[in-house]
């Protein structure tokens, strides 16, 4: 029976922390652990879940690294042979983590098991990926951006192996760091996926609150699209780089707006490419 861990990357995250644990581990799979990274909160979270008594649960606090660098921290503390990420204001679903050993079991040999997602905003709970079949990824990159399967953090199991060849998260991205993390796992990775939804995602608890960071934090400083490895991959990286352009141009942020568009200028064919593709097929 394979021992999972559970990573949570927590900050400031007080209102929700303790709900998040206690949907870790109250799961139906029971050999687990779950790892929270205190990043420096400077809150109420870690005397939140401190107030936890379970022998499954580790805390260690770190001083303030940046939600990449805890994540990589807890990784090097983890006993588990997978590893799952899980955000530090979204829920997992009781059977969760049982359906991704059950994936392990039933298809040997991968390096990610994913499942679906839940997207909750406004009350409402739609599911992130329409995509029905169970099985092997055939192509990464194409299915990724069409949507056929998901990464999302909570929902996604990592064998150990896997990540320590992968290398984790690069601790200077803090913004679309999952973007940076999983185009360099779908160079290589094999990747099964199953369309039943494993965990929540709350919108209204994540990105619909988040502040824009300094520039030097998002995924756009540090892409480079002479790095991919297809033209899909290409597609997916426009995908980021556009959404981060539209979020500092509607903020009224001219000066990193400029930067932006100057930096990407010679790339704008795909950011077209994505846009058109949007409109087709979304």
């Amino acid at each position: 029976m394979e021992k999972i861990s559970i990573i949570i990357p927590l900050y400031n995250k007080e209102k929700t922390i303790y709900e998040t644990v206690n949907s870790c581990l109250s799961q139906d799979y029971t050999n687990i652990e779950v790892v929270v990274v205190d990043d420096g909160s400077t809150d109420n979270s870690l005397n939140m879940i401190k107030s936890i008594t379970d022998s499954r649960l580790v805390v260690k606090s770190f001083p303030n690294g940046g939600v990449s660098a805890a994540r990589n921290r807890g990784a090097k503390i983890a006993n588990g042979d997978f590893l799952i990420f899980i955000d530090a204001d979204d829920l997992m679903l009781s059977n969760c983590v049982s359906t991704l050993v059950a994936l392990g079991k039933k298809y040997p040999g991968a390096d990610i098991y994913c499942g679906n997602c839940e997207v909750v905003s406004n009350g409402e709970s739609n599911p992130f990926c329409k995509n029905k079949k169970e099985g092997f990824i055939k192509n990464n990159f194409r299915e990724r951006y069409f949507r056929k399967f998901t990464m999302s953090a909570g929902s996604t199991m990592y064998s150990k192996v896997s990540y320590e060849r992968h290398g984790g998260y690069d601790i200077r991205i803090s913004v679309f760091e999952d973007t940076d993390f999983d185009l360099r796992y779908l160079r290589f990775a094999k990747i099964v996926y199953t369309p039943k939804c494993l965990y929540k995602h709350i919108l209204d608890n994540a990105e619909l609150s988040v502040n824009l960071k300094p520039l030097n934090c998002y995924y756009t400083n540090y892409a480079d699209f002479n790095d991919a490895t297809c033209f899909w991959e290409k597609i997916i990286m426009a995908m980021i780089v556009y959404a981060i352009i539209c979020k500092f141009k509607y903020a009224g942020k001219t000066y990193e707006y400029k930067i932006l568009k100057k930096k990407f200028r010679r790339y704008y064919g795909y950011i077209h490419i994505h846009k058109f593709l949007s409109v087709l097929f979304r």
